[in-house]
């Protein structure tokens, strides 16, 4: 485990992940990025991003 978070934070990945609740707009559901999450995969307000299922319980995000 000290290994694996030794690379975690080599990488600048470390404390990234969190938990976040699914909302509602209108008839969607939205899902909040963090902003340090956000910051490190540089992501802009109005920049298409690519979703699609991995398996079930997980989703594939691609900035495009």
């Amino acid at each position: 485990m000290d290994r694996v978070e030794s690379k975690a934070k080599e990488a600048g990945i470390w404390e990234l992940a969190s938990k976040v609740k699914i909302a509602r707009s209108g008839n969607s559901l939205v899902i909040r990025i963090p902003s340090p999450l956000a910051r490190y995969l540089d992501m802009r307000s109005g920049q298409e991003v690519i979703v699609s299922p991995e398996r079930k319980h997980r989703l594939d995000l691609e900035l495009a």
